[in-house]
């Protein structure tokens, strides 16, 4: 069971080709420009630049329904919301055009926070209400694909965290599968079981979350992403001990992951820093034996160092004067000094 998509832009010469499984949340991710809006109007059969040459769900070739009758719902980052019915009549509309379940109104309210919104005209609402309302509409519906296209643009970071987290688990218990668009890091580590990156209307890569190391754009550093397990609590410290390519990491304490499931870690490259010994006494904790792959000396001031670390590459971001100091070289064996550890459960 899954969603097969290919697709052309002539504008671009370019080709798409997909094939996602049932019961998962793909993450699209990619700068602005990349092509990711235009994929998913395409699938959810709304004006595109793309050619669909093929788009079957669970088999069946849909390419010929209309929109609405395509078993997809997307929902897009302006919210779109009809503005001659207040949020309440938003949120219901979903239930009445695909035979959802009314007793879930509640929990999505509670889930998205939009309680007190119900009565108000979306005249009234904020970007970031206008937003909550949207998403809870596109859950209601009930659909077999949900497509969301950056849904929390006009959300702070501390919102985005609780409806991201509540999105992950309605989507586990309701059986969704999700595609979703997004050129945060931090949300497509914490929704993805697969990612795709799209570059000028390409596939560039896709797997695993941890595909997505070296991502760097405006709004965030240079940064690793690599997969760990939780190994061991340490209650007393409040800390956690993970098991990275085999060696021992340590991070504030975690109380809400799978144990089976791999744990995702973002490093910002400015947070490691290296040493050609092993440091003794220090106060950081995590210390990790690495060789040196790659050394980038393409900026002024500063150097990007890959580091290998088993199957896994980590990123350090230094002066070009502790290169030449250190004397760094390829090949080279050296301990980077984690500083700081963002963790997606």
């Amino acid at each position: 069971m899954s969603l097969v998509f290919r697709a052309r832009n002539s504008m671009v010469s370019a080709a798409v080709e997909l094939t996602l499984k049932n019961h998962t949340c793909t993450v699209i991710f990619g700068p602005s420009g990349s092509g990711k809006t235009s994929l998913l109007r395409a699938i959810a059969g709304l004006q595109s630049p793309l050619e669909v040459t093929q788009l079957t769900v669970d088999e069946r070739d849909v390419r010929q329904l209309p929109s609405h009758q395509r078993p997809v719902v997307l929902s897009a980052q302006n919210a779109a919301l009809f503005p001659h019915f207040t949020a309440h009549q938003n949120l219901v509309y979903g239930l009445t055009r695909r035979q959802g379940n009314i007793s879930d109104v509640q929990h999505v309210v509670e889930g998205l926070g939009i309680g007190p919104l119900l009565e108000r005209m979306p005249a009234s609402l904020s970007g970031g209400e206008a937003q909550r309302v949207a998403l809870g509409r596109a859950l209601l519906a009930n659909p077999s694909w949900l497509l969301l296209d950056e849904p929390l643009t006009n959300l702070d970071q501390n919102a985005r965290k609780q409806i991201v987290k509540f999105l992950s688990e309605w989507r586990k218990q309701r059986q969704i599968s999700v595609i979703y668009v997004t050129h945060d890091i931090t949300e497509a580590l914490a929704l993805a079981d697969q990612v795709i990156t799209l570059a000028n209307g390409e596939v560039i890569k896709s797997g695993r979350p941890d595909v997505l190391l070296g991502y760097e754009d405006s709004q965030q550093d240079l940064s690793s992403v690599l997969s760990a397990h939780l190994t061991h609590h340490y209650k007393d410290d409040k800390l956690s001990e993970l098991l990275l390519e085999g060696h021992r990491l340590l991070v504030p304490e975690v109380t809400t992951h799978d144990e089976t499931k791999p744990l995702y870690l973002q490093i910002a490259a400015k947070d490691v820093s290296l040493a050609l010994e092993r440091p003794e006494r220090s106060s950081i904790l995590n210390l990790l034996p690495c060789t040196i792959g790659a050394i980038d000396l393409s900026s002024e001031a500063s150097a990007t160092i890959t580091l290998n670390l088993g199957a896994q590459q980590l990123l350090a971001k230094i002066t070009r004067r502790s290169v030449r100091e250190l004397d760094l070289q390829v090949g080279q064996e050296v301990w980077a000094q984690v500083k700081g550890i963002s963790l997606q459960t």
